[in-house]
């Protein structure tokens, strides 16, 4: 039974635009403090940057645009 508690715990919740979204913590590699992002020209609205960590970039979105939510005043 504690096999299937630690599974069921395993999950990152947070919330956007008024919505609850999990993603299992495999999936998650860190979590930091958003901080200054470079951007790139020419790229999709909702993606917002480049952010630099260990000298790797990591894309940064909007992920309430990229899903559409951004335009729907249910969620503004």
């Amino acid at each position: 039974m504690e096999e299937q508690d630690s599974k069921a715990m395993s999950k990152l919740f947070f919330k956007t635009v008024g919505k609850l979204f999990c993603i299992e913590l495999n999936y998650v590699a860190r979590i930091i403090n958003l901080v200054e992002l470079q951007s790139m020209p020419g790229a999709p609205s909702y993606f917002k940057g480049f952010l630099n960590l260990h000298q790797k970039e990591i894309p940064v979105i909007d992920l309430a645009e990229r899903l559409g939510f951004k335009d729907n005043p249910e969620y503004n």
